[in-house]
């Protein structure tokens, strides 16, 4: 695993919440350990005893309960998420979520098209991960990006 930049001290401590997510699949587990294998952290999770669970793993964004936006407490991972602006309107799905620019952005594929939308609070309003929805504000023209 490559930290992010958003890591802070007491992420990777023993027992906290993990959620691993890819475009088919998600689950959440807890950290039982850590160790640096040649300048990589190797993280090992309760329940993932074997090479062969270890592998199902591969490919997989790592996501804490931490925030992504500093300030907040809520936001996690969108990836699948549908996604709508505050009239309701489809603005797609969440296909990616890049993280590691200095502006997030998130992925949406739209009519066919790829949209990049800044994960700014006057743009991404509301994340409802119970509804699996985002909810974006989206300034004129972004949506007719791309087309």
């Amino acid at each position: 695993m490559e930290p992010s930049s958003e890591m802070r001290e007491g992420d990777l401590e023993r027992g906290n919440s993990f959620r691993l997510q890819s475009r088919g699949h998600s689950c959440n587990l807890k950290l039982d350990g850590l160790r640096r294998i040649r300048g990589e952290l190797v993280l090992a999770f309760a329940d993932c005893r074997s090479i062969e669970a270890a592998y199902r793993l591969v490919g997989h964004e790592v996501w804490t309960d931490k925030a992504l936006e500093p300030g907040t407490d809520t936001e996690r991972s969108p990836l699948g998420f549908a996604v709508v602006d505050t009239g309701g309107g489809d603005c797609g799905v969440v296909t990616a979520v890049h993280r590691r620019q200095l502006n997030p952005m998130l992925e949406l594929t739209f009519s066919g098209r790829r949209i990049l939308v800044p994960w700014h609070r006057d743009i991404v309003i509301r994340i409802d991960e119970e509804a699996q929805r985002v909810v974006i504000s989206p300034p004129p023209g972004l949506m007719d990006l791309n087309s």
